[in-house]
Parts: C-alpha cells; structure tokens; sequence
C-alpha cells in the first residue's frame, strides 16, 4: 500500500495541510492554491510543484489517495485529473 506520507511528503503536506478544512472557511479549491503559496518560500513551492508533476497520473490508487488526504470526492478519474491539473496550473 502507498503512503503519501512516506512516498511524496510535500504533496502529502499540501493536499492534507491546506485542503480538508478550506470548504469550511469558505476557500475554493483555487484560494487554497493561492495560500499555500502565500505561506510558503519558493523552495518549497517549487518542490511541490515538482512532486505533482512527477507523480503517475495511471496510477488510481495513488490518486484516490491524494483526493481522500485533501478530502475531495470525485465520480471519475477524469474529474480527479482535471482538478490536479487546475492546481498544477494554479503553480
């Protein structure tokens, strides 16, 4: 079993930190984007970017993973992949 923890510790930083809670201040997907990177040095955004971009996008499990750590329910693969790219966009 994957755990994002141990395998990609910033994105397991970024999607469990930054996203389970935003729905309750009221953050979109978009803001919460915004912050991270508002709270952090460029190292580590830079970093974390790159952890996203390396990660493998044919992997489901790893991505049901990373929505379960940000709290996000998706119907489909697609749905998952078109959020992480907003995000790798928001980058």
């Amino acid at each position: 079993m994957i755990n994002l923890q141990e395998k990609h510790p910033l994105l397991f930083d970024f999607f469990a930190g930054y996203f389970p809670e935003a729905d309750l201040d009221g953050l979109t997907d978009e803001q919460v984007v915004d912050q991270f990177i508002l709270n952090n040095n460029n190292e580590i955004i830079e970093k974390t970017k790159k952890e996203l971009s390396n990660i493998d996008f044919n992997d489901k499990f790893l991505l049901n993973i990373i929505t379960n750590e940000a709290n996000r329910y998706f119907e489909t693969t697609d749905e998952i992949l078109n959020w992480l790219k907003m995000i790798s966009n928001k980058f």
